[in-house]
This record gives C-alpha cells, structure tokens and sequence, in this order.
C-alpha cells in the first residue's frame, strides 16, 4: 500500500513536469503554486501569458491497476472524482471565477483515454446498437464542477491533444482558441 503511494506521487510529479513543459512550450509562464502556504488544497499551478492572460491549472494523473477490470462506470467514476477534487482546489484560490480553470489530464492506463472524457460529456456510451446513458456521472455530483472549468486537456503526448472547451457562458473560449493554437473547434467537443 505504501509503495503503490509513493509510486502514485511519483508519477503526479512527473505528470506535473510534462505538463509545464507542455505549456511552457506555447510561451506560457508556468508557477508552481505553493499549497503549503494555503490552508486549503490549491490547483498545481499558476499559468501567464506574455499579454497578461492569467489562469490557473490542475493535473490530474489517471492511473490504476491493470490487472484490475475497467467498466465503463468504473471509468466514468474516476473522471467524476478527479474533475469535483479539482473543483475544489479551483475554488480554493478561485472563488468567484475571474480567471479560468484548466484541468489537464494524462492516463497511464490506455484503458481510459480522451474517447472516454468525450463520453462523459456526451453523457452516453455507444454499445453496438444500444447507447449507455451515462447522464448521472456529468449532470450529478459534478454538475457545478463541469460548468465552473473553463477547458479540460487530454495530453497523451505532445502529438496526441485534444481539448474540450466548455461554451456555457465561457468567456475565454477566444483566448483558449487562440493561445492553444487551436485549429478546429469541430475537432474539439464543445460542453
């Protein structure tokens, strides 16, 4: 149990090292946020752009025991709980919402990927001719978590993005699109 904690960090810092490298590769200036000065648990980081764009940003690794069965539930619920623990560190720091939140995340199971953050949003699972509702895990107990992120990153390498940017009432989506290089919204699923 020890080991698998320590390995779990292990793999957080290292999530959390590709994804500043990640950022900062768009001339980004990424700050680690100190979350031993706050009394609450804060988002990783701080992020900037040359202009003054400011948000703020949460990694969140995905890891589990691949002699573990994955089911679809079992999926949707790990993407519930780190998407509201995330919520919470946001509004730590971020009560009001005056500048946006970004969740990054990277899954170092390929069982669970950026088809299955797309089936959440969706709010169902296609199974050869049936669909699985799936609306309890988006519309439940992350419902006002989902609408207070203003985008969420699926990085499986630096080849392999996609960004899901959520429309309702985002005030950023412009900038995202923009500071991302963003070809196609299309491309992208749009909450």
């Amino acid at each position: 149990m020890i080991e698998d904690i320590k390995n779990s960090e292990i793999i957080s810092k290292n999530d959390e090292a590709t994804i500043k490298e990640f950022l900062e590769s768009f001339d980004l200036r990424v700050v680690k946020i100190d979350s031993k000065r706050n009394i609450n648990k804060t988002p990783d980081f701080g992020v900037e752009s040359s202009e003054g764009f400011y948000f703020y940003c949460e990694v969140k690794s995905i890891d589990s025991d691949m002699n573990e069965a994955i089911l679809h539930n079992t999926k949707l619920n790990k993407l519930e709980r780190k998407i509201i623990n995330s919520y919470e560190k946001f509004v730590s720091v971020n009560k009001n919402h005056f500048a946006p939140n970004v969740i990054c995340f990277l899954s170092n199971d390929f069982r669970i990927n950026s088809n299955s953050l797309e089936e959440y949003f969706k709010g169902y699972i296609d199974i050869s001719v049936e669909k699985l509702d799936t609306r309890k895990h988006r519309d439940g107990n992350a419902f006002d978590a989902v609408r207070n992120i203003d985008l969420f990153i699926w990085y499986a390498d630096i080849n392999h993005v996609r960004y899901f940017i959520n429309r309702i009432e985002n005030r950023f989506v412009n900038k995202f699109i923009s500071l991302f290089k963003i070809e196609s919204i299309k491309e992208n699923m749009k909450l």
